[in-house]
């Protein structure tokens, strides 16, 4: 099985010496029995002993001592043995999910901004919280799974020694039992595979539902028809596939439960009568088909939790698909200063998610941007002022044409090193509420963070304390404000804004423009920003003007 795989991948040994722990606990348990009967074949009728045969052991008066010791033995071995192979596997069990995470991170981490723009963030949650804690929970059977099965060989090689007819029919009835079992199981299987699709939707609209929420409140028709269609109609069926599932399932377990009971009830009623066997045979068979009761259901009734983890699984490999990482090359190294960025014959296309559609993106654009220069893009809305920043700040991958840091080309090994000289605020920015980065460099951050709060007139709604800000609940305008702090900190040679000063109001948008402007150019910075605001034009060393996707012109802001 898969879950199995994984676990011998990430630690073969420890998965062999686990199976082996179980499998000798298993033949242990199994000896148990013939310990009892043999105990019991030494007993007269009426179960009373000679002096002889018993021993007085903590006021206790014990028989067969010999028998007594080697039972206590063996229940010792299986107590060890068993522990042993649960902590080892469950251990396993519980890197192999932690690497499962890491793995998801990593991948995230690695995927180009175009595949994680275009894959649905719920998606994603849902396999972080609901996939991942499924596959751990199926992990945590695998132990008690492995050391049941091992019981279950040790008991079927003792009813192999006690009658091999008796052990024939007991598989054949096995055999016929696991299959029949598995064909509800199979209409389980397809019910939570269609409940756990159906969760994706559900997690989008719920998405939506606090995303959109000033929308929806002002809209009680439009409000309805979401609540009625994205929402409770996914959360029915959903449900409906749960419980359709779960009732086959149950059904299914309950069969399995009884399978065991069925072989004693052809045996004690329909076996004896065409062959031979004797009482005290009988009695060991029936006590085995009794012991092997126990391992027998919880095997059945474990399948359709690892089917649930198999299916969680499967989500999680087929999302790693959907990401691919970006083939680039990961480590830093260092770069040469530069002066310029040249962008020639620059083409980006935008991924669609149905085949044949029409993909929008930028074409042909020829730029150049300069330290020491501030440079407007403009243009009306869906000119690819937005795209066309993305890739500028390396985000999105050139589909054609060539970006030049003065004369050395940006490669695929290079790009991760260069991306380290950009810092940009978007319109979808993400204000992180600690400073992940290492500051014991600069002794004086906490002052000269305290210094930018003031500038931006934050300082009574923020305090920075131990690398992270008290508060993120701010205004929209405040929250840029915050963001902007962070990228002054990060020293970075190009700065690209994408509108910053729209929701800011007119004091803040004259300081944005006559002030911090300025001063990112007066330090030798390379500053983009995309704007609307034609009154500030004058400010700018070059506008670069785009429409449907195309360069227009490129001007000074005195023509």
């Amino acid at each position: 099985m898969a879950l199995l795989r994984l676990f011998t991948k990430h630690a073969p040994n420890k998965v062999f010496y686990a199976v082996l722990a179980g499998a000798f606990s298993g033949i242990c348990y199994a000896l148990l029995i013939p310990v009892i009967m043999s105990a019991l074949s030494l007993t007269p009728d009426g179960l009373s002993l000679q002096n002889e045969q018993t021993q007085q052991f903590l006021g206790f008066e014990v028989a067969h001592p010999k028998f007594a010791a080697l039972f206590l033995i063996l229940c010792i071995i299986i107590l060890l043995l068993r522990t042993t192979s649960q902590v080892l596997l469950a251990r396993v069990g519980l890197d192999v999910t932690s690497q499962l995470r890491q793995n998801l991170y990593q991948q995230i981490s690695k995927t180009s901004i175009p595949y994680l723009e275009k894959s649905s963030s719920g998606k994603l949650i849902q396999s972080m919280t609901t996939d991942v804690q499924r596959i751990v929970y199926g992990a945590g059977l695998i132990p008690d799974l492995l050391i049941q099965f091992s019981t279950l060989l040790g008991l079927m090689g003792f009813l192999l020694y006690l009658n091999s007819k008796l052990f024939v029919l007991l598989v054949a009835i096995l055999v016929f039992g696991i299959v029949t079992f598995q064909i509800p199981m199979l209409f389980g299987s397809r019910y939570f595979t269609r409940s756990r699709d159906h969760m994706d939707l559900l997690q989008e609209g719920f998405k939506g539902l606090v995303e959109g929420a000033k929308e929806l409140k002002l809209n009680r028709s439009k409000h309805k028809h979401f609540l009625d269609n994205q929402l409770l109609k996914q959360e029915r069926l959903v449900i409906g596939h749960e419980k359709m599932g779960f009732t086959i399932v149950q059904m299914a377990r309950n069969y399995g439960d009884l399978i065991c009971f069925f072989t004693m009830g052809i045996i004690g009623f329909i076996y004896i009568n065409y062959h031979a066997i004797s009482v005290s045979e009988l009695t060991g068979v029936i006590m085995v088909l009794l012991y092997i009761t126990a391992p027998v259901s919880f095997i059945l009734n474990v399948l359709p939790e690892l089917a649930i983890a198999r299916i969680s699984l499967n989500k999680v490999e087929a999302l790693f698909d959907e990401l691919p990482a970006e083939e680039v090359e990961i480590s830093l190294s260092p770069v040469a200063e530069w002066q310029t960025l040249h962008l020639k014959g620059i083409s980006y296309q935008h991924l669609t998610s149905e085949p044949g559609a029409k993909s929008f993106g930028v074409e042909q654009v020829d730029a150049c941007i300069r330290r020491g220069e501030v440079s407007f893009i403009v243009g009306g809305n869906g000119s690819g002022k937005s795209t066309f920043s993305k890739v500028l700040s390396l985000h999105y991958p050139a589909s054609s044409g060539e970006i030049w840091f003065d004369d050395v080309l940006v490669t695929g090994e290079n790009i991760n090193s260069y991306r380290q000289q950009i810092a940009c605020i978007y319109s979808d920015y993400y204000l992180f509420k600690q400073l992940h980065k290492d500051y014991s460099h600069t002794p004086d951050i906490t002052q000269q963070i305290n210094h930018y709060l003031a500038a931006l007139l934050l300082q009574d709604k923020v305090e920075f304390s131990e690398g992270h800000f008290s508060t993120l609940a701010l205004s929209d305008g405040q929250r840029r404000r915050l963001a902007l702090l962070v990228a002054f900190l990060d020293d970075k040679a190009l700065y690209v804004f994408d509108e910053w000063a729209a929701d800011q109001d007119p004091h803040f948008k004259h300081v944005f423009y006559h002030e911090i402007l300025p001063n990112l150019k007066s330090q030798g910075k390379a500053v983009v920003a995309i704007s609307h605001d034609d009154r500030y034009f004058e400010l700018a060393d070059q506008i670069i003007m785009l429409e449907d996707g195309k360069l227009k012109k490129v001007n000074t802001a005195s023509l």
